[in-house]
Formats: C-alpha cells, structure tokens, sequence
C-alpha cells in the first residue's frame, strides 16, 4: 500500500468513528456537512480521496479543527 493510500485509509476510518461517536447516521451527517451521501459512504470506505474543501465541511460538521482529523489522539479540540 502507498503511503498516500495509507493517509487515504486512516483518514477514512478517523472521520466514521468521530460521526459515529457524535451519534450521527451517515446520511444525517452527509446532509450536516452538505456532501452527497453516496460520495460521503466512499470518504468513510476509503475509496474517494477527499477535497480540502470537503475536509473542511466534515470538520466543521463535527465542530472541531480540521488537524483534528488527522489525529490518532483520543482527544479532539471542540471548537
């Protein structure tokens, strides 16, 4: 696996354990963070590479700062 893939593949699993952890279903949180649900599913599922500005929606979504989502830390900077 390329090291981008890697990123791709951790990024995916972080934002699926943060939306479920703020108790969000996926197409609730697709709506909250205005992005296509079926595009939303592939961010989750590792398959779409996501663009800053969708990175942007889906931190905002979750009211923390995007590093954030980058983070294998157990705590998240609520804004």
């Amino acid at each position: 696996m390329k090291r981008y893939d890697k990123i791709i593949d951790n990024f995916g699993k972080r934002v699926k354990r943060l939306r479920i952890e703020a108790g969000y279903s996926q197409e609730a949180f697709a709506q909250e963070a205005e992005i296509d649900r079926s595009y939303y599913g592939r961010i989750e599922r590792s398959e779409a590479n996501p663009t800053l500005k969708n990175i942007a929606a889906i931190a905002d979504a979750l009211g923390i700062a995007i590093a954030d989502l980058f983070s294998d830390s157990s705590k998240v900077s609520r804004r």
